[in-house]
């Protein structure tokens, strides 16, 4: 719904990744496959300012808000999870 009121906005400066395409699942069963596309997702939205990821692990959903320009992850989280959670999530951003 965020990127169709971005669009409908002409809102350009702030970009999406996929959840369908990058989430616990294929981060545990297809490494590789997961890191080119998140590539790919930050190499096509380089110009965004804030690139929002919604990322759903162990029955619970956080979203990231990573920001290319400043070299910063912020994570937002209702239930105040431990960052530990999400580690191979972290590992995988740092790469």
């Amino acid at each position: 719904m965020k990127i169709m009121e971005c669009k409908r906005r002409s809102i350009f400066s702030v970009g999406f990744i996929d959840p369908d395409k990058i989430h616990v699942k294929t981060l545990t069963t297809k490494p590789k496959e997961m890191q080119e596309n998140l590539l790919r997702f930050l190499t096509e939205q380089n110009f965004c300012d804030h690139i929002l990821f919604p990322y759903n692990f162990a029955f619970h959903s956080i979203l990231l808000d990573i920001q290319l320009d400043k070299g910063k992850v912020e994570v937002m989280d209702p239930l105040k999870r431990p960052l530990k959670m999400f580690r191979d999530m972290q590992d995988m951003l740092q790469r």
